[in-house]
């Protein structure tokens, strides 16, 4: 949308007993330090959390994106979200991972 609001997309496959779906969007508000090239940022959301069942989950976290302009603003993030989930299976995901920008 801006600058600094947009939304992210996300799917990941979680395997513990058993493989878990999980698919989110998010807003995401970005608070760039322009000087560093370094966001933290903020995200809220909710998605669906399926394998056999399908359950809602609602997300919210934080995170710290570092772009390189003498890449073509591509960058590394990390953040971590706190997901409740129907039932019982509440869950923190934590990512790492390189951002390429659109």
């Amino acid at each position: 949308f801006t600058e600094n609001v947009g939304v992210e997309l996300s799917y990941a496959v979680l395997a513990f007993d058993s493989e878990e779906h999980v698919i989110t969007g998010n807003l995401v508000y970005r608070m760039p330090l322009k000087d560093l090239c370094i966001a933290p940022y903020l995200l809220v959301g909710g998605g669906l959390l399926t394998n056999s069942a399908t359950d809602g989950l609602f997300d919210v976290g934080g995170g710290l994106d570092i772009r390189f302009d003498s890449m073509g603003c591509l960058g590394l993030f990390a953040d971590a979200t706190y997901n409740w989930v129907d039932g019982d299976r509440d869950f923190t995901l934590i990512r790492s991972g390189v951002r390429v920008r659109f």
